[in-house]
């Protein structure tokens, strides 16, 4: 069954083989994960343009394979105009959010918050900082290029050294960077933590 792929984004790119013509393994990602593009070199499809962080259109065939007993999906283009980039794609910032429950929680009785965000765009760049209100950094909770678009995780109430952090309100810093064009948003939001009262 034909696929087609719109947007995704190269992340890596290697030979599978070690004489002409080569075959090559390309990584995209649509923001709802990665998958594997198979390009075979007898295919006639040339890389040389495709580069991570550039919006590609891939059509072909989806494929199962076995890795360790492990299936893998991927992606078999077999003609040269089955990959190409996307020009019409623009890099985008847009959509970034960052979703805390309004509500304290208490690390004491073994509960986590739950951090949403939305990155824009694949690819871009994306921390979560926790800062206490003296601006001091208490942990950073991630430090990576986005995999997914939307995402979630968890804080435990502990700080950078793993130990718990007292009562209190502490900022939650979304910082998301395009790496095109270095253009960078936050968003900001409060986390309560509490304590069980006792009767």
């Amino acid at each position: 069954m034909p696929i087609e792929w719109k947007i995704a984004s190269p992340r890596k790119k290697f030979s599978t083989s070690t004489s002409p013509p080569y075959d090559y393994n390309l990584v995209v990602n649509d923001g709802t994960g990665a998958t594997t593009v198979r390009v075979w070199g007898t295919t006639g499809i040339n890389l040389d343009s495709i580069e991570v962080n550039k919006a590609v259109i891939v059509e072909g065939v989806g494929s199962v394979f076995l890795s360790n007993n492990v299936p893998l999906y991927q992606i078999l283009p077999a003609y040269p105009d089955n990959l190409r980039i996307d020009r019409t794609y623009q890099p985008t910032l847009a959509g970034v959010s960052l979703e805390v429950p309004p509500y304290p929680f208490v690390p004491d009785r073994g509960e986590k918050i739950t951090i949403r965000y939305n990155a824009g765009a694949v690819n871009n760049h994306v921390s979560i900082r926790l800062f206490d209100t003296a601006g001091r950094l208490i942990t950073t909770l991630l430090d990576e290029d986005a995999q997914l678009v939307v995402n979630t995780l968890e804080w435990d109430g502990r700080d950078r050294f793993l130990n718990k952090v007292p009562l209190g309100t502490y900022l939650c810093l979304l910082e998301v960077v395009e790496p095109g064009t270095g253009k960078r948003i936050t968003r900001m939001a409060p986390i309560v933590v509490g304590t069980i009262l006792n009767k």
